[in-house]
């Protein structure tokens, strides 16, 4: 089965930290960074990579960062025809907060989630928490409101012919990717294992990482599975409206 991958852009990181996303590089260098949620559809199914962050007005408060150019994740699919409802599936690549809102829109499907992530979250370290947004005064961080539809991963996953969820620990445990066969070959949605095409096409590790062992280990997977990769948070993915076709 081959599919198309839509990105959806919904909103930026404003002056972000580049050294963020390029370990021991770039210091002091800024990016207004893209935030995505990747619709991946084929066979008549509709399933979404990753949910985006919150809206705009909250973030300054929970997580302290801005974020502008602001679409709802409703508003993006609905461009392409569609509602919530219409989603089969959402892969979830790891629990961070600019990739794990919006779950509540989605009772009625399955969310795949690594278990290893899952426990990261509920239990962070120190420096961990505000990724995961478990802080004083924030409330339950806002993935449990997926909670009940998760489907908690044990490691490498069939999804479907021509989908597979690969883990790809190190930015945090239990991220993982989506391969996905297309007609351009298969495309690892690697979500923040590569915020930035340069970490895959040079080798240089997420700056915000668990595990640097880790992240060697899934970036030689990544080599041996992909053809080309579509990373988390690089204006290259705009470069086409919609692989695949």
């Amino acid at each position: 089965m081959l599919y198309t991958i839509t990105p959806l852009l919904l909103g930026r990181f404003v002056a972000h930290e580049k050294s963020a996303f390029t370990y021991k590089k770039d210091f002091g260098v800024g990016l207004d960074a893209p935030l995505f949620s990747f619709l991946v559809q084929g066979g008549g199914r509709s399933l979404l990579f990753d949910c985006g962050p919150e809206n705009p007005e909250d973030a300054p408060h929970t997580t302290h960062r801005t974020i502008t150019h602001h679409v709802s994740l409703e508003s993006r699919l609905s461009e392409h025809g569609l509602n919530p409802a219409d989603i089969d599936a959402v892969i979830v690549s790891h629990l961070h907060w600019d990739h794990s809102y919006n779950l509540e829109l989605f009772p009625h499907a399955p969310i795949y989630v690594q278990a290893d992530e899952v426990r990261a979250a509920l239990t962070p370290m120190p420096c961990e928490a505000h990724n995961y947004n478990v802080k004083d005064g924030n409330g339950l961080p806002q993935w449990l409101k997926g909670y009940e539809s998760m489907v908690l991963l044990e490691g490498d996953f069939a999804l479907d012919d021509g989908l597979s969820i690969v883990t790809l620990p190190g930015h945090s445990p239990g991220l993982h990717g989506l391969l996905v066969d297309t007609a351009e070959g298969k495309c690892l949605l690697a979500s923040d294992h590569f915020p930035l095409l340069e970490n895959f096409t040079s080798g240089i590790p997420a700056g915000s990482h668990t595990s640097l062992t880790a992240w060697y280990a899934s970036f030689e997977k990544a080599k041996r599975l992909a053809d080309f990769v579509l990373p988390g948070h690089d204006d290259t993915v705009l470069a086409k409206p919609v692989y695949g076709v």
